[in-house]
């Protein structure tokens, strides 16, 4: 129960010493050295301390407002229930603290408040932090506002408004959250769930996300597996097993989808494999060197079935074609261009192995696929079963014809059965 008020220590040890109930106001603490001293429930009021050791201390319900630690080392401390403002700490472990405009560097933080702090190669657990700058840092269960990240890991924490570069996000929960102007770089996101969010102007660029759900995002140079994308818009993006529902494409380019749904979406410059496509809108787009494999849903372009149709000497319905030369088809790497598959239109794009239904496809090339009931203009098909289509300047090898329209085509050893030939034979 001592009141030191006024003081001036200077050069002085302090070693294994007790302060408990003491207030210290107005004092001017230079050049000491405490080691393993315990101060407990004590109040430092406008105190100055330069040039000070504090090794092994615990500070317990402490209040340090105003003061001013310059050149000061605090190393291996414990603070616990402390408030403190404008400080530098450096290797401390600190518990239910508030922490106002502090520079922390390899603390340990436990459920402490901190706003517009500087930590750096920290560790967080349950903390709220307001306009702080984390660098290097782990954190756990904590609630971050108008921060920025660099190289951090986050566990199970909550972030609004923050903007983070290469960090590591893992099981974090953001529900019903607002995510505004958010800068997302070289980020690992990993089982995360984003429900109820509405993510406005962000920009992921170089993440990982699985298992998430995304609506409304900009995502670019990402890797995304066995998510859920509404309404986003991708680029230079891979996704696999993904869902995707009325996403914007004409800004995506350069993607590689495997075992997705797209539905009511528009491709660019993509790579589909086993993917389903339904009710998609692929006009004023350029589908210019696009891969397509196993392609199904609502557009089967894979193995044109013409039926049976035999050409040179073929008998098309008993017709005898005699002698017609079906010159090279090639029905394989199809470039499809204006190709509309279930009301879809595809230009110069190249498709192998796929199947499509009800389609419109200019200056394309198609190998080994099924076509029903589609318009074939200017294409190549090669090993193709086409049925109930229309092709005009095509060039067909080894295809299978049933019930098609065929005008100014050249066919090469193809099957075709109850077909109308015009034109070139």
């Amino acid at each position: 129960m001592c009141q030191l008020e006024m003081c001036q220590l200077e050069e002085c040890q302090l070693e294994e010493c007790q302060l408990e109930m003491c207030q210290l106001e107005m004092c001017q603490l230079e050049m000491c050295q405490l080691v393993e001293c315990q101060l407990e429930e004590c109040q430092l009021e406008m105190c100055q301390l330069e040039m000070c050791q504090l090794e092994m201390c615990q500070l317990e319900e402490c209040q340090l407002e105003a003061c001013q630690l310059e050149m000061c080392q605090l190393e291996m401390c414990q603070l616990v229930e402390c408030q403190l403002e404008e400080c530098q700490l450096e290797m401390y472990q600190l518990e239910e603290c508030q922490l106002e405009e502090c520079q922390l560097e390899m603390c340990q933080l436990v459920e402490c408040q901190l706003e517009e702090c500087q930590l750096e190669m920290c560790q967080l657990v349950e903390c709220q932090l307001v306009e702080c700058q984390l660098e290097e840092c782990q954190l756990e269960e904590c609630q971050l506002e108008m921060c920025q990240l660099v190289e951090c890991q986050l566990v199970e924490c909550q972030l609004e408004e923050c903007q983070l570069e290469e960090c590591q996000l893992e099981a974090c929960q953001l529900e019903e959250c607002q995510l505004e102007e958010c800068q997302l770089e070289a980020c690992q996101l990993e089982m995360c769930q984003l429900e109820m969010c509405q993510l406005v102007e962000c920009q992921l660029e170089e993440c990982q996300l699985e298992m998430c759900q995304l609506e409304m995002c900009q995502l670019e140079m990402c890797q995304l597996e066995e998510c859920q994308l509404e309404a986003c818009q991708l680029e230079m993006c891979q996704l696999e097993e993904c869902q995707l529902e009325a996403c914007q494409w004409w800004s995506l380019e350069e993607c590689q989808l495997e075992e997705c749904q797209l539905e009511m979406c528009q491709l660019e410059m993509c790579q589909l494999e086993e993917c389903q496509l339904e009710a998609c809108q692929w006009w004023s787009v350029s589908c210019r060197s696009v891969s397509w494999r196993r392609v199904s849903g609502g557009v089967s372009v894979a193995g044109v079935s013409v039926g049976g149709v035999s050409v040179g000497g073929v008998s098309v319905g008993g017709v005898s074609v005699g002698g017609v030369s079906v010159g090279g088809v090639s029905v394989g790497g199809v470039s499809v261009g204006g190709v509309s598959v279930g009301g879809v239109s595809v230009v110069e794009c190249q498709l192998q192995e796929c199947q499509l239904e009800v389609c419109q496809l200019e200056e394309c090339q198609l190998e080994v696929c099924q076509l029903e009931a589609c318009q074939l203009v200017e294409c190549q098909l090669e090993a193709c079963q086409l049925v109930e289509c229309q092709l005009e300047a095509c060039q067909l090898v080894e295809c299978q014809l049933e019930v098609c329209q065929l005008e100014a085509c050249q066919l090469v050893e193809c099957q075709l059965e109850a077909c109308q030939l015009e034109a070139k034979f």
